[in-house]
């Protein structure tokens, strides 16, 4: 019989760390017997991830998980975290799994759960734990439990005991279809993300609006989070001096098609990005991917003049020089480099040997009784 793991997950969408949810499962399904606990705080009417899990043949339910989310940060709301811990509390300890994959650190909780319970448990970690985090998260995830991080640059802010524990598994994704880079003119950018103020559309719009050129267009994928900040696309491109010149896709399932599209694919972060997914979709398309400078793993990534290049987010001029500048050949032969550069790090058969190497030992020993 197959040991059971828990996988637990605060969203329930196609984002970059709910793909790289279903990556592990494909890596470790073979071997255990996986249940998904997902989120029941926010409403995703959507249901992406349940949708994909299903077609995989993967229990999941509608849990109310204590997910730290940025609303919840306050003394008034903290009842109602507590709350939450001690119902999942319960659920854990009922249910009996033989290890816990805790994804992000949203849910970092349930890792102090597990050490309670002693439930051998592994920590993915998509994003910083800095600052407020890093007062509230580190000594949640400390202990016996495995991280496995995204990024190099993920681990600078944690304690020394943490890194010491941590593996850096680079994402990788099994894209299907690798099309042709013939793509016509206009040229084509693109950009994907949540809609927030960090993901720099602010800065990238006032860019746009400093671009002369008639041969280019911006289009834009993605949507407004299901909660915390949002910034308003629509109203923005509305008083662009060439709104048509913009065209809002919005969120799509798969996003191969917009891809194909695509000439280069923009990374406008403000805030430091962990890893982020489209600019590694972006290299195995063998699409260029241009960013903004920032302490994010973006520089794990692009190549600077090779697979594509990096501006100053803080000058709308010098990304709008880039923009004018852009030529196909230019932005082919960095899309040549950045497949070439994706085979390398981001593999997705490289993912799973490593994801399976870390999470194989948490399996209990053959013959030995469940807790």
């Amino acid at each position: 019989m197959k040991p059971t793991l828990l996988m637990v997950h605060p969203s329930n969408e196609l984002y970059g760390s709910d793909r790289v949810l279903l990556e592990s499962i494909r890596a470790l399904m073979n071997d255990w017997k996986i249940e998904v606990w997902l989120p029941t705080d926010v409403a995703y009417p959507d249901r992406l991830l349940s949708k994909e899990l299903d077609a995989l043949g993967i229990t999941n339910f509608d849990i109310n998980l204590p997910v730290f989310r940025r609303a919840l940060m306050t003394p008034r709301a903290f009842p109602t975290l507590v709350r939450r811990y001690l119902t999942t509390f319960r659920r854990l300890r009922q249910r009996k799994p033989d290890a816990v994959y805790v994804n992000t650190s949203a849910l970092a909780s349930v890792i102090h759960m597990c050490r309670i319970q002693r439930v051998p448990a592994v920590m993915h970690l998509h994003e910083y734990v800095d600052g407020t985090a890093r007062r509230v998260i580190q000594p949640l995830i400390g202990g016996p439990s495995e991280i496995i991080a995204v990024s190099k640059a993920i681990t600078r802010p944690l304690s020394k005991a943490l890194q010491n524990k941590t593996h850096i598994v680079y994402n990788g994704f099994n894209i299907d279809v690798l099309p042709e880079n013939n793509v016509q003119t206009p040229l084509v950018v693109a950009v994907a993300s949540r809609w927030t103020p960090g993901k720099g559309y602010g800065e990238l719009f006032d860019a746009w609006d400093l671009v002369e050129r008639r041969d280019v267009e911006l289009h834009v994928l993605g949507g407004p989070p299901p909660s915390g900040e949002v910034y308003d696309v629509h109203e923005r491109i509305r008083r662009l001096r060439r709104p048509d010149s913009v065209k809002v896709i919005g969120e799509v399932s798969d996003i191969r098609e917009a891809l194909t599209q695509a000439h280069a694919i923009i990374v406008p972060s403000r805030n430091p990005d962990p890893l982020p997914t489209i600019a590694i979709e972006a290299n195995a398309f063998g699409r260029a991917a241009l960013a903004s400078i920032n302490k994010g793993g973006l520089s794990e990534i692009i190549e600077d003049g090779v697979t594509g290049a990096f501006f100053n987010l803080d000058s709308p001029q010098e990304l709008a020089t880039i923009l004018e500048t852009l030529d196909v050949e230019t932005l082919q032969r960095m899309g040549v480099e950045g497949r070439e550069r994706y085979k390398r790090l981001f593999d997705p058969q490289r993912f799973a040997n490593d994801i399976h190497r870390i999470v194989s030992p948490l399996a209990p020993a053959p013959g030995s009784k469940k807790r």
